[in-house]
């Protein structure tokens, strides 16, 4: 960790109170003045760092996103996870592809405020806003074995749900299999991908893609009656750095446990989805059916007009929830 990253750090810890420069650095070992730079830059990145004469300096809680931020939230067993943050990134699914490739950690999770090139199912163009957004991504290379991609984005969806209504007090519905919605309206897409060893031919990383629409009041016209937020006004109770602590302390529990069923049928009972007539495309055919169940697989269980009982894999279609 940087410098900056340690001051930040530190005074995060000791938030809402008073610390003398003297005492920052004599705890980090370091000099009055690489503290008074630290402290100045992270002023011009945002954070707000309150300066009170002889008293020192203490930080005020506000909604800048930082590793140093997140880990706050972080129990014990995840502090040594690595966190990278970008301001603007073309997508973070892509980042942790590449790093995975050249031998990123297990856990190591991408985070960005914002995505110039962001990307879902079928290379759909994921709609980015500046402001507002969370977009992150976590590498995996450990963890359940026999797991296809389903699983674990019902895995990520239930820790998102879990924290979400949580935090915000809503109750979020999910859209099998990669889709959250709150009144009505998307606020979130999961992407789960593989990362392919080209030696061995197997999965060597899974990457669990993530863009949450936080706060943003300021969606194009063409988006408004589809996308929504979490929270509809810029400065909401909750900040970003929250949300994201009590999200991968929830995603990483529930990716290691084995109680498949029960989180099945906690998937199930947040669906919009079961019990409605639904369209989907396979292999450039249209079919109606009506989605009856979701199985232990994660995949979904639909009936024909014929009556006959299908089960379909994300991977291969694309379903629409006839409302």
């Amino acid at each position: 960790m940087d410098t900056k990253g340690k001051v930040l750090s530190y005074l995060i810890k000791s938030q809402g109170e008073n610390i003398s420069g003297e005492k920052i650095a004599n705890e980090l070992q370091l000099s009055r003045a690489a503290i008074w730079r630290a402290i100045h830059s992270l002023k011009e990145q945002g954070h707000y760092i309150a300066s009170n004469g002889n008293k020192g300096y203490m930080y005020l809680q506000n909604d800048i996103i930082s590793p140093e931020g997140i880990k706050f939230y972080l129990p014990d067993k995840l502090k040594d996870i690595e966190i990278i943050y970008y301001e603007t990134i073309n997508s973070t699914n892509k980042d942790a592809k590449i790093r995975a490739i050249n031998g990123a950690n297990d856990r190591t999770v991408i985070i960005a405020n914002n995505q110039t090139d962001g990307y879902g199912r079928f290379e759909r163009k994921f709609y980015s806003i500046d402001k507002g957004g969370i977009y992150i991504s976590i590498i995996l290379k450990s963890g359940p074995s026999n797991e296809n991609t389903e699983l674990i984005t019902i895995k990520n969806a239930i820790a998102l749900k879990r924290v979400i209504d949580k935090v915000a007090n809503v109750d979020t519905k999910i859209k099998w299999v990669n889709d959250m919605y709150l009144n009505g309206k998307k606020i979130i897409g999961i992407l789960t991908e593989g990362v392919l060893d080209y030696e061995s031919g197997n999965i060597s990383a899974i990457i669990v893609g993530t863009g949450i629409n936080f706060s943003i009041t300021n969606f194009p016209e063409e988006l408004n009656n589809i996308a929504g937020s979490i929270f509809n006004v810029e400065k909401p109770q909750s900040i970003r750095n929250e949300l994201i602590g009590e999200y991968l302390k929830e995603f990483f529990d529930i990716y290691y446990s084995d109680n498949t069923k029960n989180l099945i049928e906690e998937y199930k009972n947040a669906s919009f989805v079961l019990g409605k007539n639904i369209t989907f495309v396979k292999n450039n055919e249209t079919i109606e059916a009506k989605a009856i169940d979701i199985n232990n697989k994660g995949e979904l269980v639909v009936e024909l007009k014929s009556k006959e009982i299908i089960s379909l894999f994300s991977g291969e279609i694309s379903i629409k929830v006839n409302l």
